[in-house]
């Protein structure tokens, strides 16, 4: 069996009011945050835009802010960079959010400059609930051909996000077309708050399992606290299944910032460290960032493997 790729998502801004919550919020933080995880096990780090240096909530459309996390995510780690989406698309995109008209969404960075390693996309129509906030956006099948060409165009692989069993006909849309190369990189999501998410429930697990392609590889990310409804019990329940049959792992304080429910995790790295020690504990060895390069089919090439 491969070994296991752990990728960290590293924060998100909804839990900046929760009591004991100390999430990453500037470049330098991200970057600090995610050299602990990958020394503590992860070989991916799935990054959002950061706060500015005066901690206000990100503004969205500044390049410059994903310049500064991506130089200094570079400068400190060998960790794979992927590049987050955050439920609002980040390629020009009909969107239409908390009752506002459909209107086109600007991108929101440029990805020649950035040059991540690879960047998240969503498979099919969002549907978010956040609290008081709603977000829906759709793309259409004309729109994913021109995204996935311009990913080719500018070296970065897509990291397919699968929310639910319809995602495969859009994958499949792309595949006949020639737009995707493999090994294929798909993130199955469960437990999100939204009309797209499906449950996190091994049934649900295996029910996806079953549609990926060959030349597929497979991560899951289980969605808790704000954002989700899983706890804690069900992500280690659907990770531990995961690592099982061959697929990876995906965690962070993205996705759930508790250790416990109720119990804000200290750091990504003790969240990352828990995953690695269950994987080593069921025989599975963890791959470091430049293994996880090479099964991925990324570049290694002057890249100093840091282990």
């Amino acid at each position: 069996m491969d070994k296991l790729i752990i990728t960290c998502a590293t924060a998100w801004d909804g839990y900046e009011n929760v009591a004991g919550m100390h999430l990453p919020r500037t470049a330098r933080e991200t970057a600090d945050s995610l050299r602990q995880a990958r020394d503590a096990g992860a070989a991916v780090a799935h990054v959002h835009e950061p706060y500015p240096k005066e901690g206000a909530p990100p503004i969205g459309t500044d390049i410059e802010a994903w310049l500064e996390v991506a130089e200094h995510i570079r400068e400190s780690t060998d960790i794979v960079y992927e590049h987050g989406q955050g439920g609002v698309p980040y390629f020009p995109r009909r969107l239409t959010s908390g009752g506002s008209t459909v209107g086109q969404v600007q991108q929101r960075f440029d990805l020649r400059r950035e040059k991540p390693e690879m960047i998240a996309y969503a498979l099919n129509a969002l549907d978010f609930v956040f609290g008081q906030r709603q977000a829906y956006s759709h793309g259409t099948r004309e729109e994913f051909e021109r995204d996935m060409r311009l990913c080719r165009e500018s070296g970065v692989k897509p990291a397919m996000e699968v929310w639910h069993g319809g995602s495969f006909f859009n994958f499949q849309w792309l595949v006949d077309r020639g737009l995707l190369d493999k090994p294929y990189w798909l993130t199955c999501f469960f437990g999100g708050n939204g009309g797209m998410a499906g449950p996190a429930t091994i049934d649900e697990l295996l029910a996806r399992v079953k549609l990926v392609p060959p030349g597929g590889m497979w991560q899951v990310a289980i969605w808790s606290g704000i954002k989700g409804r899983a706890t804690t019990r069900d992500q280690l329940s659907i990770a531990a299944h995961a690592i099982a049959l061959g697929g990876h792992v995906r965690v962070g304080m993205e996705d759930n910032p508790y250790y416990w429910d109720g119990i804000p995790a200290e750091s990504n790295a003790q969240i990352v460290e828990r995953i690695a020690i269950i994987a080593r504990q069921m025989g599975r060895e963890v791959a470091s960032p430049n293994e996880a390069r090479e099964m991925l089919g990324l570049s290694t090439q002057g890249i100093k493997d840091q282990t």
